[in-house]
């Protein structure tokens, strides 16, 4: 078996045959390769507006948990009217920076959020105002049987009772509790007398049922007006 003779390229030294006079890169004869395009630069994707799920489930739990006591309603309310101007705050500047730059959508984005974040702490507020209104509607319903059984023993005497305790057995099987606190209710006679004196009643006397719900905040009934009013 024969060996072809070789040598190098005078050119660029590449081994080529004895009876060649240069390889086919010096020559051109070699294909020239095909240059691969250029990769197309990456470009960002367009910022989407993202809904604040964790903010809605915190509104709704903070609206559950003000419907089942006056104590979450004093742990809630600060929270609630720190983070309303806060929200008011972030939404008013997200808002400026989308005036000054209306073709960014980042910013657009972005004061999208601070609007659905307010809009959750105003729900916020109207669920523990509800909650409010609730359990102060409960206090009513749970005393409405006190009401009737001491307006029952003045149609049967002439007067109010001295005590709730009066009203037990023949008005009530038992006096009811607070709801939120379990406190007796506080009553209060004011007799014909001094009742003249305050120029509340003159011809009868008048009575005031009191429940304490949040810190000192008090919920009254007074027999002479017929209603239910907060005091503190």
């Amino acid at each position: 078996m024969g060996f072809t003779d070789m040598k190098n390229c005078p050119k660029c030294g590449a081994m080529i045959s004895d009876a060649a006079t240069e390889c086919a890169k010096c020559s051109g004869t070699e294909q020239a390769q095909p240059t691969p395009p250029a990769p197309a630069p990456e470009t960002a994707p367009p910022p989407q507006f993202r809904f604040p799920w964790i903010t809605l489930t915190l509104v709704l739990a903070a609206s559950f948990l003000a419907h089942l006591s006056f104590g979450m309603q004093i742990f809630l309310t600060p929270i609630l009217f720190i983070a309303a101007p806060c929200m008011a705050g972030q939404l008013l500047f997200r808002g400026v920076q989308w005036l000054l730059a209306r073709d960014n959508p980042e910013r657009l984005v972005r004061a999208k959020g601070a609007l659905a974040q307010a809009v959750l702490v105003v729900l916020a507020m109207g669920g523990c105002g509800h909650g409010s209104h609730h359990l102060f509607g409960k206090v009513e319903r749970t005393l409405q049987p006190v009401i009737d059984a001491a307006e029952k023993s003045r149609a049967k005497t002439g007067v109010y009772p001295g005590g709730l305790d009066e009203l037990v057995p023949a008005y009530l099987t038992e006096v009811p509790s607070c709801p939120g606190n379990g406190r007796r209710p506080l009553y209060m006679l004011f007799p014909p007398s001094e009742a003249q004196s305050q120029d509340v009643l003159t011809d009868a006397s008048r009575f005031t049922i009191t429940c304490y719900t949040v810190v000192f905040w008090k919920y009254t009934y007074d027999s002479k007006k017929g209603k239910w009013h907060g005091w503190d």
